[in-house]
């Protein structure tokens, strides 16, 4: 069933979802003349039952209106020109080929009066996932027409994003136009992308990431989406393990499991002469093939409403001094309490004892990871044994990492100390090419002030690119030392000029360390917030400490990095004033937290999220508690997954990844997780759901393990 034309000359309006977005025909004027609908449906029955010639048998299939139900047999040719897009009847009538049809179809004409426009609208009507009765795109199977997309050189591509003129970034380039082709073509474009544009895997598009005027584009990918689950779905249950395994897979594999396939579910059809326009659903058989109905869930029963909700409380002591201590009741506990690391955000009720317990955990994720790495144990579950069957072999332990943490705290701090006393040119340039690059250290690794040098070279890297001086960092990490150090001559003025809030002379220069920038850039900051411009010049003379409020400022870690002499009484009003309002934690889909995840963004200073705390957000509110847990926890989930089968070497190699890899990266570990726990066919299992939906879908071990700490990757 295809939708009809309008008459020329006549309103057309969109019906409710529920008659499958037609364009149906209202009361209008013809030739000056007012006609009623039962007018109009009597012309088209006269003209579609006219007499026609013998040697020309017509295909004609059936059209419902969606008023008066009236069934009346349209021809094969009015099928094309019906649901055609505009642009590509256009390319008919440039080449000449317009009216086109089958060889044995002769196209009956219409009376003059009743002469039918093609339709210049083509009308979607539907949510994601959600298919009308019939698709608006959908095509006759007899249907000649010429593809506008060829398969050149077929080629994988990593998912790429594009910077729309609204500053949206979208997976796919402004005015792209979701191509005309057949099931074989589509079928490579859909795991390996499009070459001619540049498009990523087409599996990943979304409707957001075209024009919201574009409905054509829209309609035909929510159709593919469609054709492409029935195959993929076809192939997974008789020839490939998950949908991974074809996304990796060579052309010739590719090829041969979409023939296979396509033979199965679509018999005595041709893939590569029709459109896959042509496959879309055409009735609500089709539609139920593609989204079967989910059950109901069950009402709770009397019993089950009269029971009170659980509301576990614990209240985490004040631990962060003696670190020893908390070692103990971390894995052994106290008579009071079970161990800590059995506990989540869920089990702690109070604001001070869910920032104790983020504090902890953070702490011993480290101790942890250091045993491990040095050999000490395989696996936190040997700590635990010997917390419960050998204890002065525990205590041994924890002396051990902890001389080690320390140790490495300290030569941390004094290559952060090094690093901000370097004049901002120099640690310009070390940051490509030093012993190692600067840009290559890892900020967990690192003492908070290294924060702040990342935090500068981001935003000169980001300079860079405005100005259209280079591409990427990558790109600057290619040109030489003396070609970076006269593209920083030209950046970093204008840098200057942007942070500044005065039209006097700037008291920095390229000369200046990275403290004295980043002192004078925060006293900016602070300005602009509170509206009250002071001098700051006095302030950069003494180069021998960082101001406490840069330091508030760029606070990302745990307690045992910064001690309480580095803040004086004097400067205590101050920090209280220059305190940004906490961020609330953002409620993102899980792709888009998975970049912010493993490397930040602008509001932690490019600090990945992992390793912020969760007091660093405002999670004044319960919901805003369950977001954070909740992505915390799909979010190692996914990184344990990625460690465990080496994706990536470490979560600490993610940090300096393109974005193409680490997507990449994510696209491996969110289907091998999928695969693990079985839940392809769970609705809730979409990278384009929030990470508290892929929270209600993890199983329960799952969130035990993570619970338990066994999720933290190396």
């Amino acid at each position: 069933m295809v939708a009809a034309a309008p008459v020329e000359g006549a309103t057309t309006t969109q019906c409710s979802s529920r008659q499958g977005g037609f364009l149906r025909p209202h009361a209008g004027h013809v030739k000056g003349r007012s006609i009623e609908r039962r007018t109009l449906t009597r012309h088209i029955e006269q003209w579609n039952t006219k007499d026609q010639p013998a040697s020309s048998p017509q295909k004609v299939t059936s059209y419902r209106s969606p008023t008066t139900f009236y069934h009346s047999p349209i021809t094969c040719e009015r099928t094309r020109s019906i649901s055609e897009p505009h642009d590509l009847r256009c390319r008919r009538r440039r080449l000449g080929l317009a009216g086109q049809t089958a060889p044995a179809s002769q196209g009956v004409q219409p009376p003059p009066h009743m002469k039918l426009e093609p339709a210049h609208d083509t009308s979607f009507h539907g949510q994601a996932r959600t298919f009308p009765s019939e698709h608006p795109m959908a095509l006759d199977p007899s249907t000649r027409f010429l593809f506008d997309d060829i398969l050149d050189e077929p080629r994988r591509l990593s998912p790429a994003y594009f910077l729309w003129p609204d500053s949206i970034r979208r997976r796919v380039p402004p005015g792209f136009v979701f191509p005309t082709t057949n099931c074989t073509i589509m079928w490579i474009r859909w795991f390996w992308g499009g070459t001619r544009h540049g498009v990523g895997p087409f599996r990943y598009l979304t409707l957001g990431d075209f024009d919201a005027d574009d409905d054509v584009s829209r309609a035909k990918l929510e159709g593919t989406m469609a054709v492409m689950h029935v195959l993929v779905s076809n192939a997974l249950a008789h020839d490939v393990d998950s949908e991974t395994t074809l996304a990796h897979a060579s052309e010739r594999q590719l090829r041969t499991a979409f023939t296979r396939a396509f033979a199965r579910v679509f018999p005595d059809r041709d893939a590569h002469t029709e459109a896959i326009e042509a496959f879309f659903p055409h009735c609500d058989e089709d539609v139920d093939i593609v989204l079967p109905h989910q059950p109901r869930k069950r009402a709770k029963t009397r019993v089950a409403l009269r029971q009170p909700k659980k509301t576990p409380f614990t209240q985490v002591p004040e631990t962060t001094a003696n670190v020893e201590a908390l070692w103990s009741l971390w894995f052994r506990g106290d008579a009071r309490r079970e161990p800590l690391r059995h506990l989540g955000v869920d089990d702690v009720q109070d604001t001070i004892s869910k920032q104790r317990l983020a504090k902890a955990q953070h702490m011993m994720t480290r101790l942890i990871v250091i045993a491990v790495e040095t050999g000490l144990v395989t696996s936190i579950d040997d700590i635990a044994k010997l917390a419960t069957d050998n204890e002065p072999a525990f205590s041994t332990l924890f002396a051990t990492v902890y001389s080690i943490l320390v140790t490495r705290d300290a030569s941390m701090e004094a290559k952060t100390i090094e690093l901000t006393a370097l004049p901002c040119r120099e640690l310009w340039v070390g940051w490509f090419h030093a012993t190692p690059p600067y840009r290559s250290l890892v900020s967990q690794d690192m003492n908070a002030g290294f924060a702040q040098v990342r935090a500068l070279m981001v935003d000169l890297v980001t300079e860079c690119c405005d100005l259209l001086l280079a591409s990427s960092e990558d790109e600057l990490a290619s040109m030489d030392a003396p070609d970076l150090a006269v593209l920083f001559d030209d950046i970093f003025p204008v840098f200057l000029r942007r942070v500044s809030r005065e039209a006097t002379v700037v008291p920095v220069s390229g000369q200046s360390s990275c403290r004295q920038v980043t002192r004078w850039w925060q006293a900016q900051v602070i300005d602009e917030s509170d509206d009250d411009v002071a001098s700051s010049s006095s302030s950069l003379e003494d180069d021998s400490d960082v101001d406490s409020s840069v330091s508030e400022l760029y606070d990302f870690s745990s307690s045992d990095v910064m001690s309480s002499e580095d803040i004086s009484d004097q400067d205590a009003e101050h920090d209280a004033q220059s305190r940004k309002k906490k961020d609330v934690f953002p409620s993102l889909s899980a792709w888009k937290m998975w970049a912010l995840w493993v490397q930040g963004d602008a509001a932690t200073k490019y600090v990945p999220y992992r390793v912020v705390e969760q007091s660093f957000w405002d999670c004044t509110t319960r919901t805003q508690q369950l977001r954070w847990d909740n992505a915390a926890c799909v979010m190692e989930t996914f990184l344990h997954t990625a460690v465990t089968h080496g994706f990536v070497a470490s979560a600490n190699a993610l940090e300096c990844l393109d974005e193409g890899t680490l997507m990449a990266v994510f696209e491996d570990a969110f289907h091998t997780t999928s695969d693990e726990m079985a839940l392809q066919q769970c609705v809730r299992w979409k990278a384009e759901c929030t990470c508290s939906t892929l929270y209600k879908a993890l199983l329960p071990r799952q969130k035990e393990a993570y619970r338990r700490g066994k999720l933290q990757p190396k």
